[in-house]
């Protein structure tokens, strides 16, 4: 997989505080999922414009880790700037699913953070 607009995606916005929650989720509470497993975000996406946003869908306010609906997710984010603009849908959408975790170099890449 070509890396290179993951890492340029983490890297340009890695002052939001869902991707600082990314690359660190250690240093950040959880949400404890049904199954066992715990989260530190959920992504999803949607057009605005002629753009396509990612946005976390659980938000950190006052920092506890809230879970929302993709549509009060999504206007809290362009709210609060917490999103990241793509100009093609397919990257906005491998985005939200997680591509980036799939990257062969992801950790050294986030170590480099």
């Amino acid at each position: 997989m070509d890396a290179e607009w993951l890492t340029k995606a983490i890297e340009n916005n890695k002052n939001l505080d869902f991707v600082k929650r990314m690359i660190h989720p250690g240093d950040y509470p959880v949400i404890n999922n049904p199954d066992g497993s715990v989260s530190t975000h959920k992504m999803s996406y949607a057009s605005k414009g002629d753009k396509f946003i990612v946005y976390p869908t659980i938000v950190n306010k006052d920092g506890e880790l809230i879970e929302m609906s993709s549509q009060d997710a999504m206007n809290y984010a362009v709210k609060n700037k917490q999103y990241i603009e793509f100009d093609d849908e397919n990257k906005a959408e491998m985005f939200s699913l997680g591509a980036w975790k799939n990257m062969d170099n992801m950790k050294s890449f986030i170590d480099k953070l």
